[in-house]
């Protein structure tokens, strides 16, 4: 079910809506949550950051651009690992010698790899720019292995299996092709 393209107050389309927003609100609620206490019990367990500031824009594709290719898992975590490896990479090489030029080179590289890769993904972007300024410490590792791939792997758990649970096909059906 794909929301009407232009807001209307005609009574059905209204409706159409309000019942797409709200079924997005709780898709968003729960599948969110359930991302948010993994990074607690992960922080609490292993001393590791499992969110993103990415993560956000990742939760607006996935829920309400589904059925569009920049929300394909593939996208998703070819865009997250291409951020976060050449994030990593401008940090260690070049950022000691220009933190300016490391954010262009992350950035810009992150543009270039994930164009070549057909897996354009733009919070891939924000990766890249935040494996640049986080605060030290910094552990690159935890950040690739933690940031970039656990927690998308998760939230695109969930939400494929809220999708099932709901029997809600649009866009999905796409990710098994």
């Amino acid at each position: 079910m794909s929301a009407p393209s232009r807001f209307s107050f005609e009574p059905k389309a209204l409706a159409l809506s309000l019942r797409i927003a709200g079924l997005r609100l709780t898709h968003a609620v729960i599948s969110f949550g359930i991302l948010l206490l993994a990074a607690r019990l992960a922080a609490e367990r292993w001393s590791v950051n499992l969110l993103l500031p990415s993560h956000g824009a990742m939760a607006v594709i996935l829920l309400c651009l589904s059925d569009r290719d920049i929300a394909r898992p593939r996208n998703v975590i070819c865009g997250q690992v291409a951020g976060a490896l050449l994030g990593i990479a401008c940090r260690q090489w070049i950022a000691p010698w220009s933190l300016e030029g490391a954010i262009l080179a992350a950035v810009a590289g992150t543009i270039f790899v994930i164009t070549f890769l057909d897996c354009v993904y733009p919070p891939a972007g924000a990766v890249a720019l935040w494996a640049v300024i986080v605060p030290a410490p910094f552990d690159p590792v935890a950040f690739l292995v933690w940031g970039a791939m656990a927690g998308p792997i998760i939230y695109l758990s969930v939400v494929r299996l809220m999708a099932r649970l709901a029997s809600r096909g649009d866009g999905w059906r796409r990710w098994t092709s």
